[in-house]
């Protein structure tokens, strides 16, 4: 009789396991009937550099005077190797996105979550709004976002694995993607918080005990972090020696920093809180061009870019206009690449030659330097942008929404030139027949829209959820150790979504508006957590109330 019994739980675990993957191979199925009229589009700077960076192989250009070197290598190394393997970009961006959510699922197992509840984690993940539109782009976004669920479902099996051989294999493992994440977008500072996060609830939870929190965190924190260190040295090493670029990118290198931080030092008599934003104005620029004579032969080039930037957005006065800081950044480092100043040097040679120019028109006099002071700064004028970039960012991070339909549509930026349109073809290998056919989704169009509502709603409840669960973890003295290891990767997961959306927060009330697709790589992975939450949140307080 025991052995039938026995027998009968073998068969309907494998009858479970067998609907499991029945269920996510079907949604996976689905997912690439509803995009098989989807295709990227091309735009005229950010995804046509990343894709002329993987077409000259990154660190193997033909001419390295014109070399694409503004951006991390990351994406670009993905874009290459889709290309290599002959496949559509965008179904590249699909599979990659599918496997990460593979593996994230599976790794929410081992916290004991039923399959009937990752199946629909599963679906969350695989059918968000978000992912239909921000896939069809040629952005760093959309890797980014299989890589934060890479890592996260690697530092879930970190956390629940027993034996130390697997942790120490995953760990590293974890390490190795966060070290692709940061050749890949400049979020380091979120991912550091992050993990001090989790390191500080590992001291609160040992009782203040340094030691043995260290002990703990070795394999959560430290290597992941010691190895993504050693992954942004070796490509750093790579672009130095390659392209005499000593940094991951031309904008995150010393010398380009030092220059525009030179040059928004000038002091031009003007007030920072009489411009919109923290910028670089015109007269600065102005005075940066007297004092420095190799800015100054790229000046005419730099004046184009910009003017071209401003009547792009349908600007007319392109000499006193207030200009975002980024254009001023992507202006200059075009007019460098434009002009014949990188002939017998790299652009790096040449931001440091500027930034020599400036530091001595300073040493002379020649120029004045502003003196920073907390006292100049209007902090009420401040204040007031601030509800307004939180309620901005906020509402794309918990209430996302079908943003843009050109997307959808398939249609390219009015902008991208025959040429242009080439490249993105031959790179991306684009299936052309679907390209600016803009009535291919309407019924995805129409399907998005309805279920909208419905991701708002889970995002809302799961942050509800998430306040339960805190609560609920502060007030009862005594956690089972399954409990203490699921409240560790949340706040993991929570620190990434939230310090991203305070980081974004900030770039939209300083620098720039930052458009949506800054908070799309946590849009899904904020819904699959909401379930995730809900899910457990409801276990424990029924617990808690048969227990009391």
């Amino acid at each position: 009789m025991a052995k039938k019994q026995l027998l009968t739980r073998i068969f309907c675990e494998d009858i479970n396991k067998l609907f499991f993957a029945c269920g996510i191979l079907s949604m996976i199925i689905i997912k690439f009937f509803l995009i098989r009229n989807s295709e990227v589009v091309g735009q005229p700077r950010d995804s046509l550099l990343y894709t002329l960076m993987a077409d000259q192989n990154i660190w193997f250009p033909t001419n390295k005077a014109k070399a694409i070197i503004d951006y991390m290598p990351g994406y670009p190394i993905f874009i290459m190797f889709s290309n290599f393997l002959n496949f559509s970009l965008r179904i590249s961006h699909e599979i990659f996105y599918t496997i990460s959510n593979i593996l994230l699922v599976f790794s929410f197992r081992l916290l004991k979550i039923p399959r009937y509840i990752c199946l629909v984690i599963f679906a969350i993940l695989t059918f968000h709004i978000t992912t239909f539109l921000w896939f069809n782009t040629i952005l760093t976004e959309t890797i980014a976002i299989s890589l934060y669920h890479i890592l996260l479902a690697l530092t879930v099996i970190t956390v629940m694995s027993e034996n130390l051989a697997k942790k120490l294999i995953f760990s590293v493992l974890g390490g190795l993607c966060l070290g692709i994440i940061f050749i890949t977008r400049p979020e380091q500072i979120v991912f550091f918080l992050s993990y001090l996060v989790v390191f500080v609830i590992l001291v609160l939870r040992n009782r203040m005990n340094i030691a043995r929190a260290i002990r703990e965190a070795l394999p959560i924190c430290i290597i992941p972090i010691a190895i993504s260190l050693l992954i942004t040295t070796v490509f750093t090493l790579l672009n130095a020696f390659f392209l005499e670029l000593p940094a991951l990118s031309i904008s995150n290198s010393s010398a380009f920093k030092e220059t525009f931080s030179q040059i928004q030092s000038i002091d031009d008599g003007q007030n920072i809180d009489d411009f919109e934003f923290v910028n670089i104005n015109r007269q600065q620029l102005k005075m940066a061009y007297q004092v420095s004579p190799t800015l100054n032969q790229v000046k005419p080039l730099i004046e184009e870019e910009l003017a071209r930037r401003i009547t792009r957005l349908g600007g007319k006065d392109t000499t006193n206009i207030e200009v975002a800081i980024d254009w001023v950044y992507w202006s200059t480092i075009e007019a460098i690449r434009r002009s014949n100043l990188t002939e017998d040097r790299s652009m790096y040679q040449v931001f440091t030659q500027i930034n020599s120019e400036l530091q001595e028109a300073f040493n002379d006099k020649r120029i004045n330097q502003k003196t920073f002071s907390f006292n100049d700064i209007d902090i009420g004028f401040w204040l007031n942008k601030f509800p307004h970039s939180l309620t901005e960012m906020s509402g794309y991070l918990f209430l996302p929404r079908v943003s843009s339909k050109k997307l959808l549509q398939n249609t390219d930026d009015p902008r991208v030139t025959p040429e242009m349109r080439s490249i993105f073809n031959r790179v991306a290998h684009r299936r052309t027949y679907l390209v600016n056919q803009r009535d291919l989704n309407k019924d995805l169009i129409f399907y998005l829209n309805r279920i909208t509502p419905l991701i708002q709603i889970i995002n809302i409840l799961g942050m509800i959820s998430f306040v339960i669960l805190l609560v609920y973890y502060l007030v009862k003295p005594v956690h089972s150790q399954l409990l203490n290891q699921y409240t560790l990767i949340i706040s993991f997961a929570l620190s990434i979504i939230l310090l991203r959306l305070f980081l974004y927060i900030a770039i939209d009330l300083a620098f720039f508006p930052a458009p949506s697709r800054y908070l799309f790589p946590t849009n899904p992975l904020l819904s699959a957590l909401s379930i995730l939450n809900l899910y457990v949140t409801t276990k424990l307080l029924s617990s808690f109330r048969f227990s009391a």
